[in-house]
């Protein structure tokens, strides 16, 4: 506890009347003024020793936080988003080491600084299977629809009352026939947040029909192990669990009940008649402004929901084909030439460092990194450092050489036998050399903290002399809230239209490095869970990391909640309710981040909670 000049000089009146032989009740004006301004002189003194003390503490444990915390919990986080595209050819796979980019307008600090444009590179979380169809038309109830760049509609026909089209159904009209659709993924984005819930629940459990024949379709990417559900040994061979692996698999999970993969076992959508629902829509919508359906060839595939999902719910619902989630890393590639012995290696980049890709030699063979470890100091060894080295000093060389050049100084009469006259010469020298290389480190902008370093350690003769270093750097923070409909350009890859690789949603979730005093939180939440929910103090511990600073106040409490199946009645929930402060909830509610944080919050808790109920998370502004 910090005290104030007045306790301590309380306290040590009572000291001193005590040790002079007066009653501690004796009061100040008693005493000599001299006693009273010496005993206030030293109260001041004390006070500050106190707040230096305490400023003490809060150091060693910020530098211990800093120390312990696991880098894959305090780094930087990119953010993501959904794009929707076409390919040049039938059929394209996307690889995850594709690289696309969109020039970004930052922010000014001030009015009189020239604007700055930075490009942001996006890649995708997977390999993707896409194909040339895509969804030109979209009929629900009584209405037509036209799909514009796979993420807005337009009505373009309705139909006669009493003509309306099967209650609870959806139907898509795709261009490309004879084009098999086997493998392919459909996007449903619903905008309507007050029954997301309901429709993404009930969505697997459509019935999709070609003609009179159901066609297998499965929920998410079609494979599990895309969005973590399932373990694959051949990723894990792969060194799949790294953190950009983590990443990546956290944000399939996010998207995963948007999408449907049609397996399309007997291959219905390569070419088997569809007059059957091509008629129904011919005949449902019979005006003028329908008979641009003539212009395309179409072929319809009818969605049968469940009855919960109403007509009028289809209305605010949009469906796309050749969507795939993407997140915000650049790719990095490095040429080294091996020294003997000890190898440093910094991996510069504009951004945040994410991780580290591969580190291969001149024949191709993949090198593992791995602790300076074993009997065997031949070897050959990998080790990545995060900032200074690894080091536990954070002075840099330049104010460790400063630090001589000053003791050289003050210790002068030491070195008196070479006569003070060469001394200052030399040192003068010593420090126009370190001026010279600050200016060249500010030249540069660099940021020793924000620096990775690879350690290479070659004692043998190796039979390659070059290493082929890959690595990610993300923007964090910077590459959130581009807008859904702005366009990507292809920087690594090949196979797609111009002009049509588009987001469909904002961009989302990036984060910069913690802070200190977060990294604090996040080392809590750590040291109490160890990545597994159990009480609801690692729950409050959690959600503290997950937000930060913006959390005022969060609560934990059983609730009770109508299940979606309509067969179902109540069911036991655990709801979480955070108290936001109002500046930040509303700058939240203004980018629409508040129902991100519910959604990913939500899934967070779920997937580290030993828990059998389900979570509901809320977040409130604070009165």
């Amino acid at each position: 506890m910090l005290e104030s000049r007045n306790h301590i000089k309380t306290r040590m009146l009572k000291n001193a009347a005590r040790a002079w032989g007066y009653p501690e009740t004796e009061a100040e004006t008693n005493f000599d003024p001299l006693v009273a301004m010496l005993l206030s002189a030293c109260s001041i003194e004390l006070e500050k020793i106190s707040g230096e003390i305490n400023n003490s503490r809060a150091r060693v444990l910020e530098r211990l936080v800093q120390l312990l915390s696991p880098d894959v919990l305090t780094g930087a986080l990119p953010a993501h988003s959904v794009v929707c595209t076409t390919p040049v050819e039938n059929k394209l796979t996307v690889k995850e080491e594709d690289q696309y980019y969109i020039s970004r307008k930052l922010s000014l600090v001030s009015d009189n600084e020239e604007p700055v444009w930075k490009d942001i590179f996006f890649s995708p979380t997977s390999e993707f299977q896409l194909n040339k169809a895509s969804i030109r038309f979209i009929a629900t109830d009584n209405t037509l629809y036209r799909l514009v760049n796979g993420i807005t509609k337009e009505v373009i026909s309705q139909s006669e009352p009493g003509n309306e089209l099967p209650a609870n159904s959806l139907w898509l009209g795709i261009d490309e026939p004879g084009l098999s659709l086997k493998n392919s993924q459909f996007y449903f984005d619903l905008r309507n947040e007050a029954h997301k819930q309901l429709f993404y629940h009930q969505l697997p459990k459509a019935t999709w029909y070609w003609n009179d024949q159901p066609i297998t379709h499965m929920p998410g990417y079609g494979k599990r192990s895309i969005s973590g559900e399932q373990l694959d040994l051949q990723a894990i061979l792969n060194r799949d669990d790294d953190s950009s692996g983590k990443i990546k698999k956290q944000i399939n999970a996010f998207y995963k009940t948007n999408f449907v993969t049609l397996t399309d076992d007997t291959n219905l959508t390569a070419g088997a008649d569809n007059s059957m629902l091509s008629g129904i829509i011919t005949e449902t919508f019979t005006d003028k402004s329908a008979k641009i359906l003539q212009q395309h060839s179409l072929r319809w595939i009818c969605i049968d929901f469940p009855q919960t999902i109403s007509s009028n719910l289809l209305h605010d619902l949009v469906c796309s084909i050749n969507c795939f989630p993407v997140f915000n890393r650049k790719v990095h590639d490095l040429t080294h030439r091996l020294q003997e012995i000890v190898n440093i290696i910094p991996l510069n980049t504009e951004d945040i460092f994410l991780d580290l890709e591969e580190v291969s030699n001149d024949e191709g063979k993949i090198l593992n990194t791995r602790e300076f470890q074993g009997k065997d100091d031949n070897s050959f060894a990998l080790l990545l450092r995060n900032g200074g080295v690894g080091r536990f000093d954070e002075r840099d060389a330049s104010t460790l050489v400063d630090h001589i050049v000053q003791l050289l100084r003050d210790e002068s009469a030491a070195f008196s036998t070479l006569g003070n006259d060469f001394m200052n010469t030399e040192l003068k020298q010593l420090q126009q050399i370190i001026n010279k290389l600050e200016q060249r480190l500010f030249s540069k902008q660099l940021t020793r903290e924000q620096i990775p370093y690879l350690i290479l350690r070659n004692n043998e003769q190796t039979p390659w002399q070059n290493i082929f270093i890959r690595y990610w750097s993300t923007a964090g923070a910077t590459a959130n809230n581009i807008k859904a409909g702005s366009i990507l350009r292809l920087y690594k890859g090949s196979g797609l239209e111009k002009n049509q690789l588009t987001f469909v949603t904002t961009t989302q979730g990036g984060r910069n490095k913690l802070s200190t005093t977060e990294s604090v939180l996040t080392y809590k939440s750590a040291l109490l869970s160890k990545d597994r929910l159990i009480t609801s103090e690692d729950i409050k511990a959690f959600c503290h990391y997950q937000l930060g600073e913006k959390v005022r106040q969060i609560e934990v409490d059983k609730g009770i909640m109508i299940h979606p199946d309509q067969q179902k009645g109540f069911m036991k929930t655990i709801d979480v309710t955070i108290q936001i402060n109002r500046k930040e909830f509303d700058e939240m509610k203004e980018k629409g981040e508040d129902v991100f944080w519910t959604d990913n919050l939500k899934l967070l808790l779920e997937q580290k909670s030993v828990a059998l109920f389900p979570y509901r998370v809320f977040l409130k502004r604070t009165a």
